[in-house]
């Protein structure tokens, strides 16, 4: 009762992760945490500015949840779990050129972490300019994205450098 889920909450769990792996090395490959990463912060700032403008839409719920926030929200992420010896963190739902960008050199910047990376089929299958004249047949956070964010992840997924294609649902 009273415990907040912030960003220090994330930082004593990780640490414990960390210390338990380095207590009981032959657990280390099953330790793991995963993040759906965004920035609440910046989600909040958006989300009011977005409110105060005219656009509607998915593009509109996208730019309310913009890519640079999930980009900072890795690198937190990822610099927390280093930090902690954290042996493997997964990245979840990333949805754009900004978040994979990020995960790609926080594994450059971090070895010590092994970091997994997944995105969703729906986040490979839609854009924001599908429908946008109609009603809003799709709301899922992270957002659906741009086009030229989707033609990213499709070349990601066409160089390896995802691990999983999920469903959410």
């Amino acid at each position: 009762e009273g415990e907040k889920y912030d960003l220090g909450y994330y930082d004593f769990m990780l640490r414990e992760l960390g210390q338990i792996a380095e207590r009981r090395p032959e657990l280390k490959e099953y330790i793991q945490v995963g993040f759906h990463c965004e920035t609440p912060e910046l989600l909040s700032a958006w989300t009011r500015k977005i409110q105060g403008e005219t656009q509607t839409g998915h593009k509109a719920w996208s730019d309310a949840r913009p890519t640079h926030s999930e980009g900072l929200a890795i690198w937190t992420a990822a610099y927390l779990s280093a930090k902690a010896n954290v042996p493997n963190v997964n990245i979840l739902h990333i949805t754009c050129r900004d978040a994979m960008e990020a995960v790609l050199q926080c594994q450059k910047a971090f070895p010590n972490v092994n970091f997994g990376r997944e995105m969703t089929a729906g986040h490979l299958l839609l854009n924001y300019a599908m429908n946008n004249d109609g009603p809003c047949w799709m709301k899922v956070n992270p957002p659906i994205r741009s086009k030229e964010d989707v033609e990213y992840l499709w070349g990601a997924v066409a160089k390896g450098d995802i691990d999983w294609i999920v469903t959410d649902h």
